[in-house]
């Protein structure tokens, strides 16, 4: 399909605002996200039971084959 050249410059201004919208839905989403999973991984580690959990977690990953793959 082919269009016009003034056709196409009066979309840019309704594009750019779209794209700068999703962007920004984005970025929030990524920025929430964020927020819960560290604020859960505090939560976790922060409590005896987590550091046990993540202290034995840790051990046996460091034990594993995997670890030494790389």
């Amino acid at each position: 399909m082919f269009m016009d050249v003034t056709e196409i410059f009066n979309r840019v201004d309704k594009e750019r605002k779209t794209r700068g919208m999703k962007l920004a839905f984005v970025g929030l989403v990524g920025i929430v996200t964020g927020y819960n999973i560290l604020h859960a991984l505090l939560a976790t580690v922060l409590t005896k039971a987590g550091r046990e959990t993540a202290a034995k977690i840790l051990r046996d990953a460091a034990h594993s084959p995997m670890y030494h793959m790389f």
